[in-house]
């Protein structure tokens, strides 16, 4: 033990010496961190402020003295002086500028219309003693000071042609109407670019409504496989209720001068509900291939109603793809950049069977137009920032970081859009004497008051305001909850969002936030459902605590009477026969279900008809009759109609309709257990 300031200062010396020899450190510290080394005075004050900050930096946490701060300390100390008198002078502090933390708000002046204009960035300025001990090589700063990301360079042209590209643009020939001439010379062995006349497009000018469904007959009418091409084609095309030209014409008018009507927050339209595909295959040698799909109307999601539905590409393949390596494939997605009609995109996100790529402010053969709004594309970073900024979120592990992205593909619909002074953050309620996570009591669950719930069901047409939702907001998620207190219908739409909501932290002041981050994404609202069913294993548990066999034989008995359809054949009845089966078989939300676009199915509470994408083909029969037949989808519907057509028992499409559903009743309707009782 030294037992003096000289001895202590001595061996301080020496460690700094030691120190000194050592070779460069890797600096790990978040390019976006103020540094700030404070006096020793407001160290020893502040000690305590923090009692549960973890040894690691937080974003806003200072920078520890260093061995310089503290053997100058100590030979004040040693004079004699005091730490707080005014002819203590602290070591200059030292404030790091990085370019990358003014980034973020400089994406959403193409929102904001030049409404918050972010500060000049500026370079990296470092004191001597800052470069002392951080002394990086030049090339090494080069890189810090530009925060350039060194993307691949490979180029892998999926659908492109330069000649006839450089027609599209002289031409303005609508995304819509290009996708659909690379798509059928991509699909269609017969055909070629070389087949595509030139002199021919100019055909195709004016709205994708007019033009695209089109494509086919005006280019390929005289090619010789034109009727194969045909016939192709109209095994491949959408339902009429799922063609995406009408949507497309929309999003190009909002896309050209960057609207934020898409974005949900102006009316009752949004966007973002056009699904692009490409579809991947492995050839025999082991390539990639890539064939371009019809697209579709289909759900809408916060990332395509940001950067618009032509901007994303989904790249989905099979499970069973014998030849797919799942390593190969990250590789490559990660390598290269997929090139349509011109436009780059890169991947950034994969889940299951797809990838998605996102079209960047990269270019190929062609130039920026203006016309099309492609002075508001964003660079992949920039993109990346707006959705999860690295600046906020410096401790995010890799897993974390990658799962994020789900937030923005959740189906969702936009409600109403809260000014920043009426976003709060509250704290979470724990139990009393506990500290640990598991005793939160409110995870995942915020209030939002009753004027913002009322515009929401105006807004979205239901008939009630619910008492929650399930939405995301900003960079959280959870339940939303009416607020207990907060139910007068004159305050301005409030919402307040708990810790444990809070997964992708954006910047501080909400102010800054982009439009779309404070829009309310709804998922769901509430639904209430009336009666309990109870399966085997559930009947054996009552049995097994002491419900006598007779109670439960007794209510199993009642129910089936009670659901029985045989009295109503019976006696005639048939008006409430046909009643007591739309209202059992809820063959109102079934139709309900099928006429309401898929965009808006979830938020109005009906399922998703495409929960497979195995069952993509009978998706368009499954919830209205078929198009083409009129044949009705169900047993139920079937029935009702045979009904109301004034049909009896003695028809046997009829009689065996109605078998069909009592037997339903009495072996049971649920398909997920093999027994099934109701209690009354």
């Amino acid at each position: 033990m030294p037992n003096s300031f000289s001895d202590l200062l001595k061996r301080s010396q020496e460690t700094s010496k030691a120190r000194s020899q050592r070779g460069l450190r890797k600096v790990t510290r978040p390019l976006s961190q103020k540094f700030i080394r404070p006096t020793l005075s407001n160290e020893l004050r502040d000690a305590k402020s923090e009692p549960r900050t973890p040894k690691r930096l937080k974003l806003s946490q200072e920078q520890p003295w260093i061995q310089t701060d503290l053997l100058s300390a100590i030979e004040n100390v040693s004079r004699g002086k005091d730490l707080d008198a005014g002819d203590f002078i602290p070591i200059e502090s030292c404030e790091t500028q990085i370019k990358h933390f003014e980034k973020t708000p400089e994406l959403y002046d193409t929102i904001l219309d030049g409404e918050l204009r972010p500060e000049e960035p500026e370079d990296v300025v470092m004191s001597p003693l800052v470069a002392e001990h951080f002394d990086q090589p030049e090339d090494l700063k080069t890189r810090f000071a530009n925060h350039e990301w060194d993307l691949p360079k490979n180029i892998r042209k999926v659908a492109h042609s330069p000649l006839h590209q450089k027609i599209f643009d002289h031409l303005g020939l609508p995304w819509a109407v290009q996708w659909e001439v690379a798509r059928l010379v991509d699909v269609h062995p017969e055909l070629s670019w070389d087949d595509v006349p030139l002199e021919s497009l100019e055909q195709l000018c004016g709205s994708s409504s007019e033009s695209a469904p089109r494509v086919a007959q005006v280019l390929f009418g005289e090619h010789p496989c034109y009727k194969v091409i045909s016939a192709r084609e109209r095994t491949t095309q959408p339902p009429s209720n799922a063609s995406p030209w009408a949507e497309y014409d929309h999003e190009d008018t909002l896309l050209r001068t960057n609207s934020t009507e898409r974005l949900g927050c102006e009316g009752t339209y949004f966007g973002g509900k056009i699904d692009q595909v490409l579809r991947l295959s492995v050839h025999t040698s082991g390539k990639f291939e890539f064939r371009l799909q019809p697209p579709v109307v289909s759900t809408s999601c916060r990332f395509r109603r940001y950067i618009g539905s032509r901007r994303i590409i989904e790249v989905r393949f099979s499970e069973k793809e014998a030849r797919l390596r799942p390593q190969a494939l990250r590789e490559y997605m990660v390598e290269n950049a997929l090139v349509v009609n011109g436009r780059v995109f890169r991947a950034f996100y994969a889940r299951k069977t797809t990838v998605y790529i996102v079209e960047t402010n990269e270019t190929l053969d062609r130039k920026e137009d203006e016309l099309v709004g492609d002075q508001f594309r964003l660079s992949l970073r920039d993109f990346i920032e707006w959705h999860n900024p690295l600046f906020a979120n410096p401790y995010q592990t890799l897993t974390k970081w990658s799962s994020r992205f789900a937030l923005g593909f959740s189906t969702s619909q936009p409600g109403p859009i809260f000014a920043p002074d009426d976003i709060f953050f509250i704290p979470e309620i724990v139990a009393p004497g506990q500290s640990s996570s598991n005793a939160i009591m409110t995870d995942g669950a915020g209030f939002i008051n009753a004027s913002a719930m009322n515009q929401l069901a105006a807004q979205m047409k239901w008939p009630s305001a619910p008492t929650s939702i399930q939405a995301r907001f900003g960079g959280s998620k959870g339940l939303f909850i009416l607020h207990p207190s907060e139910r007068s219908l004159d305050d301005p739409p409030r919402i307040y969002i708990r810790p444990s909501q809070i997964k992708v932290k954006l910047h501080p002041d909400p102010r800054r936030w982009c439009p779309s981050h404070r829009i309310l994404d709804v998922l769901i609202r509430n639904t209430m459902s009336v009666g309990v069913q109870v399966t085997d294993q559930v009947i054996m548990n009552l049995s097994h605590n002491g419900v006598p066999t007779t109670t439960l034989d007794s209510l199993t008995r009642t129910y089936i009477q009670s659901a029985s359809l045989i009295p109503y054949v019976k006696e005639g009845r048939f008006l409430q026969l046909w009643e007591t089966i739309f209202t059992r078989s809820k063959v109102q939300e079934a139709l309900l279900k099928g006429i309401t676009p898929e965009s808006m199915a979830r938020a109005h509470g009906f399922g998703s008809i495409k929960e497979k994408e195995q069952e993509l083909l009978d998706a368009k029969f499954a919830f209205q009759p078929d198009p083409c037949s009129g044949h009705p989808p169900s047993f139920e519907t079937q029935a009702l109609g045979l009904l109301q057509s004034g049909f009896n028992m003695k028809f046997m499409p009829l009689f065996s309709r109605i078998e069909s559903l009592q037997k339903t009743i009495l072996f049971g309707m649920d398909e997920k257990a093999s027994t099934s009782s109701k209690l009354i």
